[in-house]
């Protein structure tokens, strides 16, 4: 059996919800991982885990112009694909503000119920986030 390591790549999202909806945002297809797929407003960082919280307010407001404000964490999703390990740290919180997108990161945006985020092609394991969310009847 060959082990091969993994490249971890780190990140921190947003779980932005409304009225049993949560944002969602298309991935520009200019993006390294994941292009043309649906995730959560936030962003890759090499920051440590302690500053997540940080990295998934300012790439909340750089790529959706919303102003969040982290209430707590959801938790850590890890996902593995082509050699790399993917740690997304994943925030709910506050929000305000109305959506102006950062075209050159996100192609379009949606509110969407459990059922249709769940149809949708989603980058890393925002599947799983979105259940989670659902389980604790957030969603």
């Amino acid at each position: 059996m060959i082990v091969v390591d993994s490249e971890l790549v780190k990140g921190a999202g947003a779980a932005i919800l409304d009225r049993q909806k949560i944002l969602l945002t298309k991935r520009a297809l200019s993006k390294e991982y994941f292009p043309g797929y649906w995730d959560f407003p936030g962003g890759r960082t090499d920051l440590i885990d302690s500053e997540m919280e940080e990295n998934a307010i300012r790439e909340t407001n750089e790529e959706v112009n919303l102003k969040f404000e982290v209430d707590r964490k959801l938790g850590l999703y890890k996902y593995q694909r082509d050699h790399k390990m993917f740690h997304i740290h994943v925030f709910l919180g506050n929000w305000e503000g109305n959506i102006k997108l950062q075209e050159d990161e996100v192609s379009e945006y949606g509110w969407f119920t459990h059922e249709e985020a769940i149809k949708l092609e989603l980058a890393f394991s925002y599947r799983e986030v979105i259940d989670d969310l659902r389980k604790k009847r957030l969603l």
